[in-house]
Parts: C-alpha cells; sequence; structure tokens
C-alpha cells in the first residue's frame, strides 16, 4: 500500500485536531496539534510547537514545528486531550473571572 501524501493527510486531519508526531530520528512518538501539510516538503506535518499550544488554542499568535511522520491518536488518547482541553477552557474562565470587577 502506497504511504498518504501530505495532501492526504490534510483531508483526513482538521487543523486544531490532537495527533501524534515524530520526527525522522526517533522512534517515539509526541502528541501535538496539527495546523497543516506540506507537499513535497521533508518534514511535512506542520504542528502548533508545544510551547504555544495555549495561543493557539486562544486564537493568538503561534509557533510550529515541522514533522516527518504523523498518525491518529487512539480513542484513549483523544478522550484524554478532549478533557485536557476543557480542563484548559474551565481555567481560563476561572482567570477572566478572576479579574472582572463583579461590584
Amino acid at each position: 500500500m502506497k504511504p498518504l501524501t501530505p495532501e492526504q493527510f490534510a483531508q483526513i486531519f482538521k487543523r486544531g485536531e490532537r495527533v501524534l508526531v515524530r520526527s525522522q530520528v526517533e522512534d517515539s512518538y509526541v502528541e501535538r496539534i496539527f495546523v497543516t501539510a506540506i507537499k513535497d516538503a521533508w518534514f511535512p506535518y506542520v504542528c502548533v510547537h508545544e510551547d504555544y499550544e495555549d495561543e493557539f488554542l486562544a486564537g493568538g499568535a503561534f509557533d510550529t514545528e515541522n514533522w516527518f511522520d504523523i498518525k491518529e491518536l487512539t480513542n484513549e488518547q483523544k478522550e484524554i486531550a478532549y478533557l485536557r482541553q476543557r480542563v484548559a477552557q474551565l481555567e481560563s474562565i476561572i482567570e477572566r473571572g478572576a479579574e472582572i470587577d463583579w461590584q
């Protein structure tokens, strides 16, 4: 079976979706937020840099990293990622609420 092209992966994975990626020299995968794929690039899969995930999720400016390989999260990993995102959203609401003058 022929490997999928970056364009095909871009159709499978949506911007903002959590995925597993790895570099060419690493054996293990890490979880990142998918942004896009670049045709004919050595490292075609563009994801949000781990230090900028909060900024990306808030709609702000963010940095990226390029990766060699990509695959989908397992169902369990998807549930964990969803719960992490909800906790971050709730923390953000609490922080903003603390800044509001309720008087």
